[in-house]
């Protein structure tokens, strides 16, 4: 530790943290602390928590980390992550060319209002994401934060004209089917994604939701 190979990106955060994303030859992010105390805080792989070609790296005013992974040769994991202030994950935008989605992600910033700007080489946009990206409410499609009908009506909306979707619309409504990492969806809201809706809210989907 303290040592770094290829580091592609660095950050610092409020409370003095500096945070070194290291892409090649082995996936990594360090943290420095302000007594110049290293520690790993995300190795290589692709569970959420571990990393794989990453290439960018942002810290917002609540010390919340996040960091984006491309996909280099196929390999890479293709995703943003958040890390908050108490060190837990949430994988925030998974592979894809729909709204929300990302492909080969590369470039991070957040802003003052903690929107979050995100460059994706793979499909040649950039992103604004809101609210830092909470963690979001799967199957909260009109985010007034809980589960209702309405949620599955929304959902049905985005299905007949999805080219009004918003982008944190698309990924409450994605609820179907549940990945092998924890996250939801297939980058397409579908009438089935509607139904597991209406079968969270009749006690019918036990599954857990993130």
């Amino acid at each position: 530790m303290g040592q770094a190979i290829y580091p592609a990106a660095v950050t610092v955060d409020a409370s003095g943290n500096l945070y070194v994303l290291e892409n090649f030859p082995a996936s990594r992010i360090q943290m420095r602390d302000p007594d110049g105390v290293w520690t790993v805080i995300a190795g290589e792989g692709a569970k959420p928590g571990e990393v794989k070609t990453p290439y960018g790296i942002a810290v917002d005013s609540g010390g919340n980390l996040y960091v984006a992974e491309g996909t280099f040769a196929n390999e890479g994991n293709n995703r943003i992550q958040k890390r908050d202030a108490k060190g837990n994950w949430t994988v925030l935008a998974t592979a894809g060319r729909n709204a929300g989605q990302v492909w080969d992600p590369h470039g991070l910033a957040v802003d003052a209002a903690g929107k979050l700007y995100v460059a994706g080489t793979g499909n040649a946009v950039v992103q604004v994401y809101t609210s830092s990206i909470d963690p979001i409410l799967y199957g909260d499609v009109d985010g007034d934060g809980a589960l209702s009908i309405t949620d599955a009506t929304a959902c049905l909306r985005l299905v007949v004209d999805p080219s009004k979707a918003m982008p944190e619309a698309v990924k409450r409504a994605d609820v179907s089917p549940k990945n092998g990492d924890g996250t939801f969806g297939n980058g397409v809201v579908e009438v089935g994604d509607a139904v597991r809706i209406l079968r969270r809210l009749v006690n019918l989907d036990l599954d857990p939701w993130p």
